[in-house]
């Protein structure tokens, strides 16, 4: 059977917590006990080079979801946002 101890995978480097389990790994479940848009970054894009798939950067209040074999992109932001030689008008959902 599956060992049931955790992997710790980032410790804290500063602050209150410094010494303490920033980020950790059990099978296929990963905590994240931070709000750190760095640390987030780091830990997903590690997760998804094991499972070969590449990570996709997004501007700020942009999405892309893929599903059926179509890829949305939605814009959340007020204002145009300027991808991958497209532009997403504001608040709005584009299929590419």
């Amino acid at each position: 059977g599956e060992s049931s101890a955790a992997t710790a995978l980032y410790h804290y480097t500063n602050g209150p917590l410094v010494g303490e389990i920033a980020v950790l790994q059990h099978g296929n479940i990963t905590v994240i006990g931070a709000h750190s848009a760095t640390l987030i970054t780091e830990v997903l894009g590690k997760i998804l080079l094991e499972l070969n798939m590449a990570p996709t950067p997004l501007p700020e209040g942009v999405r892309l979801s893929k599903r059926a074999g179509k890829t949305l992109l939605v814009n959340f932001n007020p204002h145009a946002v300027a991808w991958n030689g497209l532009t997403l008008e504001p608040v709005s959902f584009t299929f590419v």
